[in-house]
């Protein structure tokens, strides 16, 4: 989890100048991409039977860092409220790695379009919830 952390840090180093629509898809993808290149996080943290004190660091932490990639765009949020956003993002990103390996998709066209309706959907939410 060190990389995911390293990669979260990053964004949230960048995503002060990112608007809305790049801010979701990054977050849509990052992970899609992460767990794409690390396959045994999933087995880590989505197993019955995962250690719970790792599964919850690991989420924590995430939470946290989603938080801070969110906040530059959320001025008017108090801690509490950014980070029950950053809770329903990483849910959307959990549903985004989902979507990308459903083996009920139609075709690889079709598993395209339902991501980019949850990355719609995802910069819909933000704009009102980080309003």
């Amino acid at each position: 989890s060190a990389d995911l952390t390293a990669r979260l840090a990053a964004m949230a180093a960048a995503s002060a100048g990112w608007p809305l629509d790049e801010l979701a898809a990054r977050l849509a993808g990052a992970l899609i991409d992460f767990r794409a290149s690390h396959p045994s996080f999933e087995r880590l943290i989505d197993t019955p039977g995962a250690p719970q004190a790792v599964v919850l660091d690991v989420r924590r932490g995430m939470r946290q860092q989603l938080g801070d990639i969110l906040a530059p765009h959320a001025s008017a949020l108090d801690r509490p409220r950014l980070l029950a956003v950053a809770t329903v993002v990483q849910q959307v990103m959990k549903s985004a790695v989902a979507l990308n390996n459903d083996p009920a998709a139609e075709s690889p066209a079709a598993a395209a379009a339902a991501l980019a309706e949850l990355r719609g959907m995802l910069k819909t939410y933000l704009k009102t919830a980080l309003a």
